[in-house]
């Protein structure tokens, strides 16, 4: 994993959402962003296990991060990105309530919660030490509940759902993704950055004014917009927290930089595509997984809207969780994909 050294201070730290952050002229207001269906960004979807969803509707943007902004990465590199589905996001963090309560449905193939008490032992925290996999067959499980037709397979033709077999082996089959299907599923990195970002091009969705070239380098910098709707380094105390108690962005999301790293669908490569894509879902191999957002043990550089982040989709970290999204408009169910 791609990480710095983290030197745990015991410090006692002032918990607070902070004064409003300011989001004027960043974005499109949600209003103006509409859907397929002509529904506005944001507009809410239920579910009994994982709650409320927001829409985020089909749209082009730039993925990746400009030259000038401070403490980029040089696997940023900009690149025009349009696309076409609308998806319905998870407005939380999959919390630990959400996977006992799937768990705890008959029949079901969801082992217990796997997260560890050494980083937190609220019901309402996201869910944490899982890998990539556990995600998957997350998905699968929520998406059999709701009788919707499954993501993921473990054979080209989509004849076997992705289930706790192919989970349990050492070596875990190929995961092949339908992304016309209407079941949950993981964003691509593409919608990950897009619905956080919520129409905005700037390092984060709010103005966060005293992230500079200087201040950006130091581990431990505060920034006090940024505290408002994040749990990272410098507010957590380095554990987790009750999903949803800082501030949404505009497409009404919590916790996009902070709380846990979320897993995503696509292979990490350093280089991004040199040409405008369309619902581009990364490269068909790869070794890495990635990961997007920040997290109660990140700093501010680490949690930006384009910052990226990998590793091995079989192993599990205290710091990375998931949400999931799923289409909201008809599609015919064909293959799309294979990782």
């Amino acid at each position: 994993m791609r990480t710095r050294s983290i030197f745990i201070i015991l410090l006692l730290i002032l918990f607070g959402s902070g004064p409003g952050a300011n989001l004027s002229a960043q974005s499109e207001s949600a209003v103006s962003v509409k859907g397929i269906a002509g529904q506005p960004a944001g507009t809410a979807f239920t579910d009994a296990i994982v709650g409320t969803l927001r829409l985020a509707p089909a749209g082009t943007f730039e993925q990746g991060s400009p030259l000038s902004e401070p403490c980029r990465v040089g696997d940023e590199t900009r690149f025009q990105h349009t696309l076409t589905r609308d998806i319905a996001v998870m407005e939380k963090e999959v919390t630990r309530k959400m996977w006992a309560d799937l768990a705890g449905k008959k029949p079901t193939s969801l082992p217990p919660d796997p997260s560890s008490s050494a980083w937190s032992n609220g019901v309402d925290d996201p869910v944490q030490t899982v890998s990539w996999f556990h995600a998957i067959l997350f998905a699968n499980v929520l998406s059999a509940y709701n009788q919707k037709v499954p993501v993921y397979y473990s054979d080209s033709g989509l004849s076997l759902p992705w289930n706790e077999l192919d989970f349990a082996k050492t070596s875990p089959n190929p995961v092949y993704a339908n992304f016309n299907a209407n079941g949950y599923r993981l964003p691509t990195e593409g919608e990950w950055e897009y619905f956080t970002r919520a129409g905005t091009t700037t390092a984060f969705w709010l103005d966060v004014p005293d992230y500079t070239n200087e201040t950006c380098k130091f581990y431990f910098s505060t920034f006090t917009n940024l505290d408002s709707v994040a749990w990272l380094y410098s507010n957590s105390a380095d554990v987790t927290h009750p999903a949803g108690l800082k501030t949404a962005n505009q497409w009404l999301l919590y916790d996009v930089y902070g709380n846990v790293r979320e897993w995503v669908w696509d292979w990490y490569t350093w280089d991004y595509p040199t040409t405008p894509q369309t619902d581009y879902a990364g490269t068909a191999t790869g070794s890495w997984k990635s990961m997007r957002g920040g997290s109660f043990i990140n700093d501010g550089q680490h949690a930006r809207s384009a910052y990226r982040y990998a590793d091995d989709p079989k192993q599990v970290f205290g710091n990375v969780g998931f949400r999931l999204v799923r289409n909201t408009t008809t599609s015919t169910y064909l293959p799309l994909a294979i990782r």
